[in-house]
Order: structure tokens, then sequence, then C-alpha cells
């Protein structure tokens, strides 16, 4: 994959969030300790730890693809995050962004979200930052036999064949909500795909996106098709191309639906003895006070 689709794609992701890096309510958190799980060329943690100087930030991929140039407070790593996390309750936040389209995962719920529960500190905060469907439209204007719409179906066929989907961030509230997370919030953004939209924040947001998938596209889909229904690199090839093509020269609306949510650690509680025992002294000094 042209690693500078990942430079396009945050473009991309902050024009669409008005250059905000977080949703969840850091400036009244204080947090000391930030973990960025998939951190790919490592833009995002690069600019939380800019923004937040007096935290320390720990970006963490399999590809060792980011830059050496990185501020005092931020370190990166080469793991693979879908084995168990071995950081022992030690963020106040952690952070994913577009790691479940790019197919980084068997079971998100498994491999993510129980381990950032467990690895948080009580009150912390996990937000992720997902694409939730590769392609949408709400107007009915895109045929279900347009390119794009072809390929998003080949791809997510051929993700759920080798047990990697594309196409479940939409679950992740209930997942949340299981492994016990509370102040579970969301906002759903539209991500266009093109330069159709009016507003010109969108527009440009668009043409971001649809420049990230020119350069990406044929990346994603090279080894899956090939693997799953034996396509030669030159039929991948047509196919990619055809669908960024026909973006390009259709105004008709399509996007992509972007799932947001943050949530809460558990505050720790005072166990239930405990607590018994202090409601009971209190009884009783009421009592022998009269």
């Amino acid at each position: 994959m042209d690693l500078n689709a990942l430079d396009i794609q945050n473009e991309a992701i902050m024009t669409l969030m008005h250059d905000k890096l977080h949703l969840a309510p850091l400036s009244t958190t204080s947090p000391s300790q930030m973990l960025d799980v998939c951190t790919g060329r490592g833009i995002w943690a690069i600019d939380i730890a800019d923004q937040y100087p007096d935290l320390t930030v720990k970006g963490v991929d399999w590809a060792p693809v980011q830059t050496s140039w990185v501020p005092p407070n931020l370190h990166f790593e080469t793991d693979d995050m879908r084995r168990p996390w071995e950081c022992g309750s030690s963020y106040d936040y952690i952070h994913t962004r577009a790691t479940i389209y790019m197919g980084c995962w068997e079971d998100f719920k498994k491999d993510v979200v129980e381990q950032a529960f467990d690895n948080l500190r009580p009150g912390g905060w996990f937000e992720s930052q997902e694409i939730g469907r590769l392609v949408m439209c709400d107007d009915g204007t895109l045929p279900a036999d347009a390119p794009l719409a072809t390929w998003a179906r080949y791809l997510n066929t051929a993700a759920s064949s080798q047990h990697r989907p594309r196409d479940v961030a939409g679950q992740m509230l209930e997942w949340y909500k299981e492994v016990g997370f509370v102040d579970v919030q969301q906002h759903v953004f539209k991500m266009p795909i093109g330069t159709w939209a009016a507003d010109p924040r969108l527009r440009t947001t668009g043409a971001f996106w649809l420049a990230s998938l020119d350069a990406r596209l044929e990346g994603l889909s090279l080894r899956i098709f090939n693997e799953t229904f034996g396509w030669e690199p030159a039929h991948v090839a047509v196919c990619c191309a055809s669908s960024v093509i026909t973006v390009g020269m259709d105004e008709n609306t399509k996007s992509r639906r972007s799932e947001f949510a943050w949530l809460r650690q558990t505050e720790p509680q005072e166990p239930y003895y405990s607590r018994l025992h202090r409601v009971l002294c209190g009884l009783w000094a009421q009592a022998n006070a009269g």
C-alpha cells in the first residue's frame, strides 16, 4: 500500500472532524498516558503529542513505517496488537482509527475492546474512530451494479471468508456496553467520496477521500481478491481503476458511514462488605446517639 494514502486519509478525517483529534473530553480528565493502537504512519500520535506536551503517548503498529522525527513525549513500538497486551492497566486514553475497514482484526470486540477495558485505568477513556460501511448512498442514486458498489461487495465477501470482516463497526456500541464500559457515546459522520457535496468542507473531505481510495484501492484488494476469487492482478487492477474513475466522473451521492464512539472505563467501587459495614456502623451510631 502507498503510505502516502495514509497521510491523505488523515487529512480527510481531520477535515471531516473540524480538525479535532478526539471527541472524548480529555481536556477535563487531564490524561497522563495515551495509547494509539495500530498507529500506522503515526500522524495522529504525533499531532496528539504536540497538542498535549505534558502527557506520554505510545503508538504501536506491526509495521515499522513511522517517522523518526517525533515529539519528546511520544515513542513508537512495533508489536502485534492482536496478541494479549502486556500493559497492565496503565492508560488514561486508548485510541483506534480506521482499523476495522483495513481488515486488522478477526474479532474487534475480543482483540481490542476487551483488551482496552483491561488496560485502562479506572475512569479512563477509549475512543474508536472507525469506518462503519465501505460505501453507502442515502437517495438511491448509486446503482447496485455500479463499479464502486460492486467492489465493496466483493471486498466484504472476501474479508468475511477470511474472518476479517470490514463492515462491523456499527456493532461497536453494543460491544462496549457488553464489556462493561459506561458513558458510551457515539457520533456518526458521513464521509463523502468525491466532490459532489455542496458544503465546501465536505467537498474538500470528499476530494481527500477519493484521492486516498485512488492510492490504496488496489493495495486493499490485490491479495485478498486473488486468494478468495482467484483473480489475476490485471483483473483486480481493472476493477479498482473503474471504481475510482466512475466515482470521479459521477455526481451521484455516495459516501461512507463513519462511526466514532468514546466511552469511559468504570470507576472503582467500594467492595460490598465494606460498604455494608460502613452503613451498619452509621445506623448503630445513629441509634446510640438517641
